[in-house]
């Protein structure tokens, strides 16, 4: 569920605040404010969980047909700036994603949101701190945390089991699936996914420290 950015808006107002973000700028207006809470309320449980509250920098409501993403409308979306987008037409319509992605409601499409934003918080501020912009930029855009997350979560499980068909098209997603089992399905989610959001915690703690080339995938001309 790639992520899109959003220009400067004003935050509050009719339809635009938030219960779990008072503090983040708003830009536009849900198409339905009690969906909208859904998909926020799975954002707050995941980073609150995390201690990464304050990670979440804007919220943007689009009326935008398609939101940026490879292949597929989007649901939703965060950016490297950690801005989160949600798509009006997602909001107002009845059809979700079943069988596609682990959970179909609007709570699961948050915490999935959530799950990126954990990554790239933590990319950023515990696995390369000392890294420039353009090398985290870099890092974060293709997925080098989520690989080695992958990597430690399948050494400890003896495995590497699908999670959803949306997890199985890259390790980013897979991991942001892995975040929305487990928060979302509770006691009922994949053991899997649960051994993922180990890793993430173990991360952030430090007693799992991920190598990453700083310069792997940096293009010079």
């Amino acid at each position: 569920m790639g992520g899109r950015g959003s220009s400067s808006g004003a935050k509050g107002g009719a339809g635009g605040r938030n219960a779990f973000f008072s503090n983040v700028p708003v830009e536009g207006v849900p198409s339905s404010s009690s969906r909208a809470q859904e998909v926020l309320h799975g954002v707050h449980d995941v980073l609150s969980d995390f201690g990464l509250e304050s990670s979440l920098s804007r919220i943007r409501y689009s009326n935008e047909v398609q939101l940026q993403h490879k292949d597929r409308n989007a649901l939703a979306g965060v950016n490297g700036f950690n801005q989160l987008t949600i798509s009006n037409n997602y909001l107002k319509s009845e059809n979700r994603e079943t069988g596609y992605t682990v959970t179909g409601s609007f709570y699961g499409t948050g915490a999935h949101e959530a799950g990126h934003i954990v990554a790239y918080t933590l990319l950023r501020n515990k696995v390369m701190p000392d890294g420039s912009p353009i090398q985290q930029a870099t890092a974060r855009s293709n997925g080098k945390l989520e690989k080695a997350v992958i990597r430690e979560a399948t050494k400890r499980y003896g495995s590497n089991p699908q999670i959803s068909k949306y997890g199985s098209t890259s390790s980013a997603e897979k991991v942001a699936e892995a975040v929305s089992d487990v928060y979302t399905n509770k006691a009922k989610a994949n053991p899997y996914s649960r051994v993922i959001v180990q890793v993430l915690k173990d991360t952030q703690s430090g007693d799992f420290k991920p190598k990453i080339n700083y310069n792997s995938g940096i293009k010079r001309y």
